[in-house]
């Protein structure tokens, strides 16, 4: 059995899969299809089942990268398959000396924010610039916002965002 997480581009029918699942999923706001189209490459974790989970990492600004449209497929969640793909996608952007952002309402994502000692923030207006800048422009997209709206109604999620930054200055107290 063949377990693997690899580091590529989607299919068409996997990012149909992922889309469909993201629609169920009430922590994920949205993640139209031509998005995970437009990633050259992301972590994706492998079973003899296909398409596990994935990781996704979206380069902006002049050294910025944020771990974004992160899942795992129902199947595999509580296995640490999460936990896996999120060490592949942070040891990544460290060796490559990004600065990191998240944004998340996952209270598992949120726990490894913490562990990786990232400042989290509560307020999208305190974060840097380039984030803001970042974030907007990724929201401004009708798909996005019609999903957003939609999950307001059949979710009911009350859960605020929680922003994550890590700065390359800052890796070395992470305590990992």
């Amino acid at each position: 059995m063949t377990r693997e997480i690899v580091f590529r581009r989607l299919t068409k029918k996997e990012s149909e899969i992922l889309t469909n699942e993201v629609r169920n999923t009430p922590n994920i706001v949205a993640v139209p299809i031509n998005r995970w189209r437009s990633f050259d490459k992301m972590f994706v974790f492998e079973d003899e089942k296909g398409i596990g989970g994935v990781c996704a990492l979206d380069y902006f600004g002049k050294d910025w990268a944020e771990i974004a449209d992160f899942i795992v497929l129902p199947r595999l969640r509580g296995k640490g398959i999460g936990r896996k793909l999120f060490d592949k996608a942070f040891g990544y952007l460290k060796i490559h000396q990004y600065n990191i952002y998240i944004v998340s309402r996952n209270p598992l994502v949120i726990g490894m924010m913490e562990k990786a000692v990232f400042n989290i923030y509560q307020n999208f207006f305190q974060m840097p610039w380039p984030v803001i800048w970042h974030s907007t422009k990724k929201t401004l997209n009708l798909a996005v916002m019609t999903e957003f709206v939609r999950k307001l109604f059949v979710f009911r999620k009350k859960t605020s965002l929680v922003y994550g930054i890590l700065r390359k200055e800052d890796y070395g107290k992470n305590l990992d």
